[in-house]
């Protein structure tokens, strides 16, 4: 095996491989340097020796050989590293007896999920039943060459059919389960999640597929256009980028990446040749999506649908890169007539070309559209609410950047368009700025948090409990009145019990917004508040928990909190026994002696009801 390993160095390049993932430069003597990826930084203390073959960075301590780089990166184990690297390198890897072990999990469900998108893709290309759907996409201007490259495909409408077919190559039902592939009913049968449907395989970094986007073509209005894959092992939708796969060598070559909305938009981009194209699949950008672009280009276009949904979109993108200071650009397609990228293409290809070239900085887009706005409505003859809610949108967009100097600038233009003063216009994006700074709170800051910021002990299985409640209530505020119903003293955490008493205090005092209340006013809490909301989003998005079971789970917790309070209230009420007694005080042995019956009882309900 090591011989195999080091073949497998001797044929690679580390400054090749990590390229793929990190935008180098060389900085003289066979050593190169850029952004580090383990960790958030503004100039580059990540290098790379060609002459050494490994890699440092001198701002969070990560070093190693191309291994370690694989490993982190990917977070895979040396398993799965060997097996990518050996493939890069064309070398055929031979196992000795005491080498040969099992297939991980995460292999396995890699595995079925890769044998899935063949079936689709055969019903959709070589069976009767998969001709309607073919013909959908050729209608839509889909090659035969890019069906194949996006490996698209066709689930049967039937309710087991790649579930025989994948039982028929000797998977079982947990591991096809795992994959999401599966649905699991009360009776305990398992049916296809996906049926009838055109199948749109989504792929990780390195190429192989993670997930499904599954679309209608009946236009059946009593069913969800779109069906995704849930949260799994080997897909998290927060990290996952459509189309990146493809286009990560072009975004670097043109020193950019381009953002579009749906999957369609990115694969019809791709076969026009806008190869560094890539797709937020109808979920909002987070920061892990605009940190992992970042690696390739510091760069970013978007362009999104120029409905109100596709301009939310643009909205919630454009906040999430904001804090990265990425250098962003808007692709407009108001003047070209058509509603997004793929009709756009296939209408007048020449349009699309000249919206790529004539992107605009997003705080030029934005201060153009105000601009455009108050020509429209006289400013003169509005009211001083009007004025403001006209020009806040753009002053929030402009809090975000951190140049002062691009700030001064946009304000004397915005002085100038509206005929306010200066020192009005810096007052009120200084009480902007202020506000954001005090209680700001979006999904791109909460994902990023790391595991690390849990409190969780091994040895403390109450914290865990208690953070399983909180976590739950935070995302879902339709739980928040349980906190009305119970003594908040069950919480032993005082951290814990410091945001329970806020939420609370949100539902007494009818406040909408939790998130920003507990930054406002829990902000030594600010941390571990995002960690949990991360904590709950990531449990609760899962597609195979309901409502129903989550309230039952809810209520068993709370129900081990009560029984964890008395135990400890028991415990200190024999202790005062043993003092009285040790006094021979028997009036107050006799009071707590009741007190103890009493909490006994109490006790005893509280098992029962837990049982």
């Amino acid at each position: 095996m090591n011989n195999q390993v080091e073949e497998i160095k001797s044929k690679l390049d580390i400054i090749d491989i990590i390229s793929e993932y990190v935008t180098l430069k060389q900085a003289g003597g066979g050593t190169y340097k850029g952004l580090c990826p383990f960790h958030n930084e503004k100039s580059p203390s990540f290098m790379a020796s060609q002459n050494k073959q490994i890699f440092h960075c001198f701002g969070c301590g990560e070093g190693g050989d191309v291994f370690k780089f694989l490993m982190k990166l990917e977070n895979i184990d040396f398993k799965e590293a060997l097996k990518i690297l050996a493939k890069k390198a064309n070398v055929e890897l031979k196992f000795e007896k005491e080498d040969i072990i099992q297939k991980t999990r995460k292999e396995l469900l890699q595995e079925i999920s890769n044998l899935a998108a063949q079936y689709y893709n055969y019903i959709l290309t070589e069976k009767e039943q998969g001709k309607k759907a073919l013909e959908y996409l050729k209608n839509r201007g889909l090659e035969e060459e890019t069906i194949v490259k996006f490996k698209l495909g066709y689930s049967l409408n039937l309710w087991n059919g790649l579930y025989d077919f994948l039982k028929s190559k000797k998977y079982n039902d947990e591991d096809i389960f795992l994959t999401g592939l599966i649905i699991k009913n009360n009776s305990g049968k398992y049916y296809d999640r996906f049926r009838g449907r055109i199948m749109y395989p989504i792929f990780n970094i390195s190429g192989n597929i993670v997930a499904f986007t599954a679309r209608q073509i009946d236009n059946n209005k009593d069913e969800p256009k779109y069906i995704n894959s849930p949260q799994t092992e080997l897909y998290d939708k927060s990290s996952v980028i459509f189309g990146l796969n493809f286009a990560k060598e072009s975004i670097r070559r043109n020193d950019c990446s381009i953002v579009v909305e749906g999957q369609m938009d990115c694969i019809s981009c791709h076969q026009v040749g806008s190869e560094n194209v890539v797709a937020s699949s109808g979920t909002a950008l987070t920061e892990i999506h605009i940190k992992t672009l970042k690696r390739f280009s510091n760069t970013i276009c978007f362009c999104f649908d120029s409905d109100l949904a596709g301009q939310n979109a643009a909205e919630r993108a454009i906040d999430a890169a904001l804090e990265n200071e990425i250098n962003l650009k808007v692709i407009s397609l108001e003047n070209t007539g058509y509603k997004d990228p793929d009709e756009c293409i296939k209408n007048d290809l020449e349009k699309w070309t000249n919206a790529i070239s004539e992107a605009t900085p997003y705080l030029e887009y934005y201060f153009n559209k105000l601009h455009e706005k108050i020509n429209q409505d006289s400013l003169i003859s509005s009211k001083p609410k009007e004025i403001k809610d006209l020009i806040t949108p753009f002053l929030v967009k402009l809090s975000k950047i951190n140049s002062q100097i691009e700030k001064n600038v946009w304000i004397k233009n915005l002085s100038k368009i509206t005929d306010l003063d200066e020192r009005t216009l810096k007052e009120e994006l200084l009480i902007i700025q202020n506000k954001n700074n005090k209680a700001t709170f979006t999904p791109s800051k909460k994902i990023e948090i790391k595991k690390e910021e849990s409190k969780i002990k091994e040895d403390d299985p109450i914290r865990k409990t208690e953070e399983f409640l909180i976590s739950a209530i935070l995302v879902n505020q339709n739980f928040i009145e349980i906190l009305e119903k119970i003594n908040l003293d069950i919480f032993e955490h005082e951290d814990i019990k410091s945001i329970a008493t806020n939420i609370k205090a949100c539902y007494n005092n009818k406040i909408d917004n939790i998130l920003e209340y507990l930054f406002a006013n829990d902000s030594k809490n600010s941390d571990y508040i995002s960690y949990l909301t991360m904590l709950g989003e990531k449990f609760f998005s899962d597609q195979f928990f309901s409502l129903k079971d989550i309230k039952k789970d809810i209520k068993s917790n709370i129900l081990k909190l009560y029984k964890n309070l008395i135990n400890k209230e028991l415990k200190q009420i024999k202790r005062n026994i043993e003092i009285a007694e040790k006094e021979n005080n028997k009036e107050e042995i006799i009071k707590l002696q009741n007190i103890l019956i009493d909490k006994l009882n109490q006790f005893k309900k509280i098992s029962s009801n837990n049982n």
